[in-house]
């Protein structure tokens, strides 16, 4: 197998190679105002006994954020463009590369060939970056298996995953209370057929007459009370002017 020039990388990804992701990741998040944590998830463990023995990695990577909706929903963008699969000419000449550093036992032509058709289309379903770190930034004293690359390039793709699926949440959650709130009824979207406007001024109309009513009795109340008060006044004048004329 000959040697050849690499490729023009002609997938860039809007990321550094996957060892330097998570810095990476911080500094984009950083530039866009989005807070970004990512971490180990541990779970506790206890004995037979119920007594705590600790916490135990999960094997999980969980990303959390904050930050405004529309930071969040571009920096979703700017990662999905770093999920950009590599081409099968960049994947060939890494291979090609590799097989120049790693050793390997010594095959026909025909074989090697079939090697590297196999290889590059399993590779390319991973970015650019992830294929070129695992293949050519990791050292490898043999030529490796597809279960070793398959393995390494799952390893380099945990954070950006973890990242990825924090902001497809943030961005489903954003959306999902936009929609809530366009759909609450205000006094200029609000609308009713006109059984529901009738039946609102029937309700208006009974309301504004149980109104007057309870004004009504309130002034009948009043007055009766104020009648009370003046026949008190005349009975007790009356009981006492004929004690005034002696």
């Amino acid at each position: 197998m000959s040697f050849q020039s690499p490729a023009p990388r002609r997938n860039e990804t809007s990321l550094a190679p996957s060892s330097k992701g998570s810095s990476s990741l911080a500094s984009l998040a950083r530039s866009l105002g989005v807070g970004l944590n990512v971490r180990k998830d541990f779970k506790a463990e206890y004995d037979r006994h119920g007594t705590f023995l600790g916490y135990k990695e999960t094997g999980l990577v969980i990303a959390d954020l904050n930050g405004k909706a529309e930071a969040i929903a571009e920096m979703r963008e700017r990662v999905y463009d770093a999920f950009e699969p590599a081409s099968l000419d960049q994947v060939e000449n890494w291979l090609v590369e590799l097989s120049l550093i790693a050793p390997r036992r010594h095959d026909s032509e025909g074989n090697d060939l079939l090697r590297v058709e196999a290889y590059s289309s399993r590779l390319s379903g991973y970015p650019a970056d992830v294929v070129k770190e695992a293949l050519l930034d990791r050292v490898w004293r043999f030529w490796p298996s597809w279960a070793e690359l398959h393995d390494t390039c799952e390893e380099l793709m945990t954070h950006r995953r973890a990242v990825r699926a924090a902001l497809d949440r943030a961005c489903a959650e954003a959306e999902e209370r936009k929609l809530r709130t366009s759909a609450l009824p205000t006094e200029e979207t609000a609308t009713m057929t006109p059984e529901e406007m009738a039946e609102s001024r029937k309700r208006m109309a009974q309301s504004l007459g149980d109104l007057l009513s309870s004004f009504g009795a309130r002034v009948e109340a009043q007055r009766a009370e104020q009648d009370a008060a003046a026949h008190r006044a005349a009975d007790n004048f009356a009981a006492y002017r004929p004690r005034a004329a002696e």
